[in-house]
């Protein structure tokens, strides 16, 4: 009965992640056809721009976000090997969250927090994939560059060689900007909220500061607005395969985040952990042990951590004892406090350091 139960759980687990996954990919292809939340409406005679058709479109969204919160505790707890029912729940993803170091289930705090805000972070931060078709002179702006530059090649495959060099430069941007989130003060005061947690659950992965992803998604800005803008070039030229590249890329980044922050240890089998970064190695990146804390910064491909000599591998993972920050300060007061107030008033304080150092 257990081996069924973990069969059973795992399937249930792989479906959700694909559905999740599918929905990445339909929510920006070119076509509405394969759009969930659109079948749903138009199935049910229902006008798009109505009330029922947003509020259909909103729970369709919020459902898939949510998902994974159910079923990698279902997978977890059905490969625990407790009988005892408490036990099972109380070391999942879900059950530790009242294990955490300060606020109790904060992290509950955190994630509609997180749902509020980046409704707020899709409006300040540029859509890459849809700049050029929002504004026509960009595209064309960009199209005469790219033309002058790096003129259409013929060849299909050059072009999707052309397109994976492009997103091998954005994740090496985001590795060095990860970098630079733990080595700059000021950017390392609001990333400390998402290191914060003491636990690996489910939830770290909506640990996140609005004003700390708006401040390093302004630094890589030029380089996912070129990913984003070359992916309309091509696709108005007729190139579908960059795109399809793109949402499976978009895809597999989204699921390691879900399951990297996890309590579920997941460890890719060669040749693959040779290209993508196993979703629990990431908990070095989360271990109070300071040789870890400075590794493993890559969150999809291992090739910069291997290259800058950052990089763990799973014979070191028996080393972590415990997650988080010492003495966190995001960890002792409520968390609407520590998600709105507490970082503005660390950067002052930082602003202030550094105005007295200088004077």
């Amino acid at each position: 009965m257990p081996k069924t139960l973990r069969n059973i759980s795992g399937i249930i687990l792989l479906l959700s992640l694909l559905l999740i996954g599918f929905h990445e990919f339909q929510e920006k292809l070119p076509s509405s056809n394969f759009d969930i939340a659109n079948n749903i409406i138009t199935l049910n005679g229902l006008k798009n721009g109505g009330i029922s058709a947003i509020l259909i479109t909103i729970t369709v969204k919020f459902a898939l976000l949510i998902l994974p919160i159910f079923t990698i505790p279902l997978f977890e707890a059905a490969n625990n090997g407790r009988n005892n029912i408490f036990n099972l729940f109380n070391e999942t993803s879900i059950g530790r969250l009242n294990h955490v170091e300060g606020y109790k289930l904060a992290d509950i705090w955190y994630f509609f927090l997180y749902l509020l805000s980046s409704q707020l972070q899709f409006l300040v931060m540029f859509s890459t994939i849809g700049l050029a078709a929002l504004n026509e002179g960009i595209g064309d702006w960009f199209h005469g560059i790219y033309q002058s530059i790096m003129p259409l090649p013929n060849s299909k495959p050059l072009i999707v060689c052309i397109f994976i060099f492009a997103l091998l430069i954005s994740d090496m941007a985001q590795y060095f900007c990860h970098r630079l989130a733990h080595h700059v003060g000021f950017i390392w005061d609001l990333h400390e909220f998402h290191h914060s947690a003491s636990e690996m659950t489910i939830l770290n992965n909506f640990r996140e500061l609005p004003i700390e992803n708006t401040i390093k998604g302004t630094l890589i800005l030029p380089i996912t607005i070129f990913t984003g803008l070359l992916i309309n070039e091509y696709l108005s030229q007729g190139y579908l395969i960059p795109l399809y590249i793109y949402l499976i890329d978009s895809m597999i980044q989204r699921t390691w985040g879900v399951l990297a922050h996890s309590g579920l240890k997941v460890l890719f089998p060669k040749p693959i952990n040779f290209i993508y970064m196993s979703p629990s190695l990431h908990w070095f990146h989360h271990s109070i042990e300071p040789r870890h804390f400075h590794s493993n910064f890559g969150e999809k491909f291992v090739f910069w951590d291997k290259l800058f000599g950052t990089y763990l591998d799973e014979s070191n993972l028996q080393e972590i004892k415990q997650y988080g920050v010492i003495n966190s300060q995001y960890n002792k007061y409520h968390p609407l406090f520590s998600f709105a107030i507490l970082p503005i008033l660390k950067l002052i304080k930082r602003a202030k350091l550094l105005l007295f150092t200088s004077s």
